[in-house]
């Protein structure tokens, strides 16, 4: 997984503007995610890998009865449509700001991380 990096923190602006609170980086960092086809398409493009809290039952990790039946709950569906809207409001920054879109290119031409961009 290639993330952009301004792009995630784009995204994780957007979210906070709707409450959404984050771990530090750290702990993102040390959350395993699995794996995802998402992967192969961040080499091809710059992309993010977004993920968000359902509120599962303690011990229900993906692909778990548990994780299913919090996935049918209004807060799966209220997450959802939170995070949709910060994906969307993320593509259209980089449709319409061209100073982020050459800092997305930029990122993702140079490597994984912003610094690298500089």
């Amino acid at each position: 997984m290639k993330i952009n990096v301004p792009l995630g923190d784009r995204y994780e602006e957007h979210l906070r503007k709707f409450g959404v609170e984050f771990p530090t980086k750290e702990q993102q960092d040390a959350i395993s995610v699995g794996s995802t086809d998402q992967g192969n398409v961040t080499y091809i493009v710059p992309g993010i890998h977004p993920m968000y809290d359902i509120k599962p039952p303690k011990g229900s990790a993906n692909h778990t009865p548990g994780f299913t039946d919090a996935a049918k709950t209004e807060v799966a569906h209220k997450a959802t449509l939170t995070a949709s809207k910060g994906i969307a409001l993320t593509a259209l920054d980089f449709l319409v700001d061209e100073e982020f879109a050459k800092q997305v290119k930029k990122t993702f031409d140079g490597g994984l991380h912003l610094k690298d961009s500089m």
